[in-house]
């Protein structure tokens, strides 16, 4: 693969402090790499360097001129009452049908192209911006966290855009905190720490196997020097007084210096402390322990309608479902934030409630320092030794107890936040969305001290990871109904992921279709306008049902795969029922010596059930195929 980008002889710096020093790397065309870190290591900052945004102190960024370039940031850049289609024309520079056929694509439908782009969701708004920069046709894509605040349906999308875009051989690199999105987009893996680059060509969790590995292996080999040096320092200290053995002891001197001055390899992994959860646990909850019979909103607006639960206790309930749908508007209501419209809600007696949002870390107030905001969440009985334990699993040493909560970063303050509900010893944990701003290790180590809870959790979480590792049930929030899923996590996200896959070939985007009508037929009225070598189809305005199948013959990329697929799927089929033809004439053939002979002996009915099993297999192998080969048919 040819290089895109060399970096050489990289560095970086803010103020007095450095965020790279001497960094070189490569990115190949093709290669697909997840980026991790802890926060403020400085992956934005490398990809802002990439982006051309800030500028390096020394060293070189080379770039492959004959390459196109994408970045995808989280920053919203479009005007205020900005049209959908508008922002996407301007922002790609690119001339409108080129745009249609992204957005196409990507799903978007009459009402989402004609809107101002404030009123779409989160995970819309990254639909848009991803179409901007898929308009723009690049080799390759740089995203920085792109799966922050994105609903699981969006996530799965966007998947399955980078896979379409891996395999047209083009490349990516992603920066994430969550593992099973890496895990599932990308080949390779960054990890970015300490003005060090790890480059590992192997997937995340290889990654981290091997780190481990390397961990180990240095931890090992401090303890066998250790050792060593012990053993010479025991004979020198012994023997160095006596003139018999004073040269050999001086020689073990040597020995020691020597051992002394062989650089023991400081191993980058090594230097990184972790956060470690641990929440107060409570007595197993029994019984019900929460029931309602409400409907939840703002004002007059009814979000969820008719909600009827009863839910036990000590489970970990994952709130799921698309964004906008209500998730956030039921915890707050659960929780005592805001009122239900109309009904009840109650909690089982005597059970303390802990609540966690973004919102409530955001309204921390600036003008106090961590230790107040520690005191504040603890009761009277709560001891400054305890308060001292609890900052430090957190990360937080004496010396921040003095530090104002402005000078916090995002990880921080969740950090703090997190650190006051583990003082505050509740039976029950509200959580929204409580691993934003985390790096994934934390995240996991929240994750793994959540499931060891024996209180009751209700969270939100788009982290697949993070919700797998808790959750012993699922609430979905979706068409203003709440009601517990009758599946486990995994369910509902294979089935999700059929749903995607079905949106992804669906035809269902009629205004697409018009305005790329509108375009081509004006254009073949002239010349035809090519994109490459494809020309825009010719249409016939008064047959839209042609024109449909036209449309999407051109611009689904997946055709020529889905037809080679349908070729190798009827070859199959046509082998298979070969092999039934031969088995059945095979069985009927036994069955016919064994009543002519009357031959009806155990072994002659074990050939017989064999024969049988191996037919009902291929039956239902054939019947697999035969329903893949009806679907990708019909699309």
């Amino acid at each position: 693969m040819k290089p895109l980008i060399d970096i050489k002889n990289l560095s970086y710096h803010i103020g007095s402090r450095t965020i790279f020093d001497n960094i070189s790397f490569t990115i190949n065309q093709g290669d697909t790499i997840g980026v991790i870190g802890k926060n403020g290591v400085g992956k934005t900052t490398f990809y802002r360097l990439i982006k051309k945004e800030i500028e390096p102190d020394s060293g070189e960024i080379i770039y492959n001129k004959n390459a196109k370039f994408g970045f995808l940031d989280q920053l919203e850049d479009w005007e205020e009452e900005e049209i959908v289609i508008d922002y996407i024309i301007k922002s790609s520079k690119q001339d409108p049908w080129i745009c249609y056929k992204y957005c196409f694509k990507l799903g978007l439908t009459s009402e989402l192209l004609t809107v101002p782009l404030h009123e779409l969701s989160s995970g819309y708004k990254m639909r848009v911006k991803l179409a901007a920069v898929l308009s723009t046709e690049p080799d390759f894509l740089f995203l920085d966290e792109p799966t922050n605040y994105l609903d699981l349906d969006t996530q799965l999308f966007l998947e399955r855009i980078l896979e379409d875009l891996k395999n047209q051989k083009k490349g990516y690199f992603i920066i994430s905190h969550d593992r099973e999105f890496l895990l599932r987009t990308c080949e390779n893996t960054l990890e970015i720490t300490q003005n060090y680059f790890q480059y590992f060509k192997g997937n995340v969790n290889l990654y981290l196997e091997w780190k481990q590995k390397q961990i180990d292996s240095v931890i090992e080999t401090q303890k066998e020097i250790q050792k060593k040096k012990e053993k010479l320092e025991s004979f020198i200290n012994r023997f160095k007084a006596k003139a018999t053995k004073s040269s050999q002891a001086k020689s073990k001197e040597k020995q020691l210096q020597r051992i002394q001055e062989v650089p023991l390899k400081e191993h980058f992994l090594l230097q990184e402390k972790k956060a470690f959860f641990q929440f107060i646990n409570v007595p197993i909850q029994r019984g019900i322990i929460f029931e309602c019979n409400m409907s939840t909103g703002y004002g007059n607006k009814i979000i969820s309608n008719n909600v009827e639960l009863y839910l036990s206790g000590s489970e970990k309930y994952a709130i799921i479902g698309p964004n906008g749908e209500g998730k956030t508007t039921f915890l707050k209501t659960i929780a005592g934030i805001i009122p239900p419209i109309e009904g009840y809600y109650r909690w089982q007696k005597n059970k303390r409630l802990g609540y966690y949002s973004n919102e409530m870390v955001n309204q921390l107030d600036n003008n106090l320092k961590v230790i107040d905001i520690l005191l504040n969440f603890s009761n009277k009985n709560t001891s400054l030794n305890e308060i001292k334990k609890i900052a430090g699993i957190m990360l937080f040493q004496e010396q921040d107890f003095e530090k104002k909560v402005t000078y916090l970063s995002g990880g921080e303050r969740v950090r703090l936040f997190l650190a006051g509900l583990l003082l505050q010893k509740n039976d029950i944990l509200i959580l929204d969305e409580p691993n934003t701003h985390l790096d994934f290790e934390t995240t996991e180590n929240l994750a793994l001290a959540l499931k060891e809870f024996d209180g009751t959790v209700f969270f939100v979480s788009h982290d697949r990871t993070f919700v797998k590792t808790i959750a012993t049930k699922i609430i979905e929030v979706f068409n203003k109904k709440i009601q517990v899923y009758p599946g486990n996590y995994e369910d509902y996200v294979y089935h999700k992921r059929l749903e995607v896959e079905k949106e992804h070939l669906s035809s269902n985007t009629d205004i697409v279709a018009y305005h790329i009508l509108q375009l081509s037929n004006k254009q073949n009225q002239g010349k035809t306008k090519k994109n490459g070598t494809s020309p825009l189809p010719s249409t016939n305005p008064d047959d839209p049902l042609s024109n449909k199948k036209a449309l999407l013959l051109y611009f689904d990329k997946n055709y020529k795969a889905r037809k080679k697929e349908i070729r190798k799927l009827r070859e199959e089929l046509r082998e298979m029922e070969k092999v039934l033809k031969e088995l059945e004439q095979k069985r009927d053939e036994l069955w016919n010596y064994i009543e002519e002979n009357g031959l009806h002996t155990p072994e002659n009915y074990e050939k017989m059930q064999k024969i049988n099993e191996r037919l009902e297999e291929l039956e239902n192998k054939w019947y697999e195929l035969q329903s893949r080969l009806d679907e990708l048919e019909n699309l």
